[in-house]
């Protein structure tokens, strides 16, 4: 808070927080398991672990707890439907109306898909510069119980390359504990836009062929997504910036 205070006033009126969970839907009542840690996340109890649902028991000995938590379309945010919960140094009459967002980071355990399904406007009216979400295929098919392995994040990529936005994969990550062989799988792979479900099941693939007895986590990656209209500056100053500027 003591760096937006010494931010310049024009700066502050574009700054506002949102206490909601982005998801499919404005204004559901979601709840939320909560550890206080990067495992917490939308929807009952799952162990992260196992990979497998479990009920919600108050009085297991661990610290996870329920909270319920409004929910929020991003589109709804874009388009200033709905308005923050909270501004700092500024009135919210003042507030800089929104009309794109430079950068979306989604990491959400496993609810991309509903995140994703709340942004459909914005990404058909390429709203969004720069996207970073992290894909992990088998938490998402796990937490939305699907019914076929990779359809839901196979979606995502497909909605994003509809638009025009060139995606970009950062390594393959796996927890500490995965097998030591599978951890050699750090490459990136560029996803292709004529075949995002083989891109997904790649990392099905990576377990399948390193398979464990005691790891159940599966592998990930992070996304990276470019709109064609993209705002970078003439001459970026880092490395990012000037190897996107070759798109």
């Amino acid at each position: 808070m003591t760096s937006i205070a010494a931010a310049p006033k024009d700066d502050q009126k574009k700054i506002r927080f949102y206490q909601m969970a982005a998801s499919s839907q404005s204004g559901q009542q979601l709840e939320f398991t909560s550890s206080g840690s990067t495992g917490d996340h939308v929807g009952g109890g799952f162990d992260g672990w196992l990979m497998k649902k479990v009920p919600y028991d108050p009085t297991s000995s661990n610290k996870d707890e329920k909270v319920t938590v409004n929910s929020v379309r991003i589109d709804d945010i874009i388009h200033n439907k709905i308005g923050p919960t909270d501004v700092f140094g500024v009135e919210k009459d003042s507030l800089v109306p929104i009309d794109r967002l430079f950068f979306l980071k989604v990491d959400v355990q496993g609810f991309e898909p509903h995140v994703f399904s709340g942004l459909t406007d914005a990404i058909r009216e390429k709203k969004m510069d720069f996207i970073l979400m992290e894909f992990w295929p088998k938490g998402m098919d796990l937490v939305n119980d699907a019914e076929e392995k990779c359809i839901l994040g196979a979606n995502i990529l497909q909605q994003l390359y509809d638009s025009g936005y060139k995606l970009f994969s950062m390594g393959t990550v796996s927890h500490p504990k995965s097998p030591k062989a599978a951890q050699l799988y750090g490459k990136t792979v560029i996803p292709r836009s004529d075949d995002p479900l083989a891109f997904c099941k790649f990392y099905y693939e990576i377990e399948e062929k390193n398979p464990s007895d005691e790891y159940h986590m599966g592998y990930w990656t992070d996304v990276f997504a470019m709109s064609p209209d993209a705002r970078l500056p003439e001459i970026p100053v880092s490395g990012l910036g000037q190897f996107l500027l070759k798109f």
